[in-house]
């Protein structure tokens, strides 16, 4: 096999258009190998990777039986031509996973293992417990949940553990992110504040952005490499204010939207509007306004909508009830689409 050839094959696998076989047999090798070979310590990789290189270019029949084994159960899915460039992509799969994924974002097991002395708060209330750490930051705990923290975070990175709901503001400081675990999802910030929120019968977890900027990122396997990781395909989103995802862990996969009551955002040097009184204002105006008031895109499909008038008093509502307001004076209906809200005419609402 050529290195043309397997630099073809690696990717098929990374764009999706593996055969069934093909994707089975680069998978199988890697699996193998994590289970088998592949071991935590940086000094091993080398020899790790000089092992994998002999294997496949000696004689694989004169190995001891457990290697004719391990070819037994590969063989059977293709030809040995891509046994050969399934080795060839474990060999990449290691040495790169490990010299390019290995940074302080990393989920793994026991995420504070290394920490001499671990709080464990748990809240066992009807009401939130609040509980301030000692960078500045606050956790708003909600009931029947608990949260885990080292009593000193390191001098890189500031982690906690949260198990079930909590709001979280946080303590802005560039060079010490804020990242917080649960069971299938990492949030990573700077300093902001946001809500978690874990469904206890779907496993699905929520995160809502008040302030700031979020990424949340699905967590990684429990193993110390993964193809997913390799090839850029873990799950990521990133969250500004207003704005909400749901990380489904069974198809591993972010539907990200609106918050449910989007909240006025704060935009440096711009006073925030006092009141939405309005008196024949274009409605492409009413909708600048809301669109600056609340930091969310507002679409309007139909041109001919933009050209009518909008009066009345539009203050003591929510985000929603003013857009459904506004539609129900100009005959229009809207829907969320993503993180846009858009507006049509109402025959053309599906």
């Amino acid at each position: 096999m050529s290195r043309a050839s397997f630099h073809q094959l690696l990717e098929k696998y990374q764009q999706g258009n593996c055969s069934p076989e093909e994707q089975r047999l680069v998978e199988q090798w890697y699996e193998m190998l994590d289970a088998e070979e592949i071991a935590d310590d940086p000094d091993e990789f080398n020899n790790l990777e000089q092992k994998l290189w002999d294997k496949i270019k000696g004689d694989i029949q004169e190995k001891p039986p457990v290697q004719t084994l391990r070819k037994n159960r590969i063989s059977h899915y293709l030809q040995p031509a891509f046994t050969i460039a399934a080795a060839f992509a474990a060999v990449l799969l290691i040495s790169t996973a490990f010299y390019f994924y290995q940074d302080y974002t990393k989920p793994s097991q026991g995420v504070f293992s290394k920490v001499k002395s671990l709080l464990i708060k748990a809240n066992s209330t009807e009401t939130d417990l609040k509980i301030d750490l000692e960078d500045g930051s606050t956790i708003f705990l909600g009931p029947n949940s608990e949260v885990q923290y080292p009593e000193h975070f390191s001098a890189a990175v500031r982690e906690v553990e949260l198990t079930g709901n909590a709001f979280f503001q946080v303590s802005k400081n560039p060079s010490r992110p804020f990242l917080v675990y649960n069971k299938n999802t990492v949030t990573r910030v700077v300093g902001t504040s946001f809500t978690i929120k874990t469904n206890p019968s779907t496993n699905e977890t929520e995160v809502t952005v008040k302030t700031g900027k979020v990424i949340v990122t699905a967590k990684e396997e429990k193993r110390a490499f993964s193809l997913k990781k390799l090839f850029q395909t873990t799950p990521e989103v990133v969250l500004v204010p207003n704005q909400k995802t749901i990380f489904q862990p069974v198809a591993e996969h972010f539907t990200t939207t609106l918050a449910d009551n989007p909240i006025p955002v704060q935009v440096k040097d711009q006073p925030q509007k006092s009141d939405y009184k309005f008196n024949e204002t274009p409605v492409s105006e009413v909708i600048r306004q809301l669109e600056t008031t609340y930091g969310i895109k507002i679409l309007i499909e139909d041109d001919a909508l933009k050209s009518n008038t909008f009066t009345g008093n539009l203050s003591e509502q929510n985000l929603y009830n003013k857009i459904d307001f506004l539609c129900q004076s100009i005959n229009a209906s809207y829907q969320l689409s993503g993180t846009t809200i858009v507006i049509k005419s109402k025959n053309k609402i599906n």
